[in-house]
């Protein structure tokens, strides 16, 4: 692949299919007569452009013949796709591993208490409900065991 133009790039995939065991006169590859077709190939960061099927090949290796298919695909990249997938993603990080760079050292201390302050208002209330269930279960068995009696 070459990535000169990325991300408004195309790109060429070419495919062989071979049998390597089966010589022709066990396995001969023919095309379907339908072919390849668009609504085959499916994929989130191209567009298929175009298929170009090529004609059935024999190759013949020492004392045997073997069949072979070959079909190219061409490609072009979604730019939506590549903005979203690797642009947007960089340019996050970026911005906020630069954000403390931009606020002041009073407000650092300020915004980092008041963060430290909510993480651990937020993990206490998870401990306290988990407690208060470990709690609630206590309390239910023991009414449970009090109203059979």
């Amino acid at each position: 692949m070459v990535y000169f133009n990325y991300p408004m790039d195309r790109q060429t995939c070419r495919v062989k299919i071979q049998s390597y065991i089966y010589s022709v006169e066990t396995l001969l590859l023919e095309w379907h007569t339908k072919g390849i077709t668009h609504e085959d190939i499916v994929m989130s960061s191209f567009y298929l452009e175009e298929i170009r099927m090529l004609p059935p090949v024999t190759i013949h290796i020492l004392i045997d013949s073997y069949a072979e298919l070959n079909f190219e695909m061409r490609f072009k990249r979604k730019l939506r796709f590549s903005i979203l997938a690797v642009y947007v993603p960089s340019l996050l990080v970026v911005m906020v591993s630069w954000l403390s760079l931009w606020l002041l050292v009073a407000v650092m201390d300020e915004l980092l208490v008041a963060v430290m302050d909510e993480l651990l208002v937020a993990v206490m209330d998870e401990l306290v409900v988990a407690v208060m269930d470990e709690l609630l279960v206590a309390v239910m068995d023991e009414l449970l065991v009090a109203v059979m009696d």
